[in-house]
């Protein structure tokens, strides 16, 4: 995990600041400048255009009395998307597009959800209910794939008795 935020924190913006430097010398500072404004104006009618759709489909599925997962992951990849088109640099804003445009998202979901279902069917999961509370924990988890999740002695509740 501190690999992966070493790249995205560090290798990243220099990767950003290289392209912004070569795309100055090559087509001119004021053009480049140019592109990351309109990249940003296109980024944010997308978004906003994205999210008011998903905002409908989430609606949509919960008048229907059902649970809007798909819709909910389309939303938060939105999210992901409209916030890479704020940082300034062109390959935060290529894979921002990527997140915002319904065919690359939905190319990208399906391999997110792979993914976290592969890193799911890993895990063994407790589930403890009592009159008070319900909660879910990982129990033996493989390592690097969930944390753990301590209950204190990992004993439900003893149910109190209703008077």
């Amino acid at each position: 995990m501190f690999i992966r935020l070493l790249i995205i924190f560090t290798i990243v913006p220099i990767v950003e600041l290289y392209v912004l430097i070569e795309a100055g010398r090559q087509i001119g500072v004021g053009a480049t400048i140019g592109m990351i404004f309109l990249t940003g104006i296109a980024g944010a009618y997308l978004a906003r255009s994205q999210g008011f759709h998903i905002i409908n489909r989430i609606q949509n599925e919960i008048n229907k009395g059902a649970l809007p997962a798909e819709e909910l992951i389309d939303g938060a990849m939105i999210l992901a998307g409209g916030l890479l088109l704020l940082t300034p640099g062109f390959c935060t804003d290529l894979f921002g597009f990527c997140l915002l445009t319904p065919l690359t998202r939905s190319t990208l979901k399906r391999w997110i959800k792979n993914g976290l279902i592969t890193k799911l069917k890993q895990v063994k999961f407790n589930f403890v209910a009592t009159d008070h509370s319900a909660y879910a924990y990982a129990a033996d988890p493989s390592p690097g794939v969930f944390p753990r999740f301590e209950t204190g002695n990992n004993q439900p509740d003893k149910p109190r008795p209703h008077y």
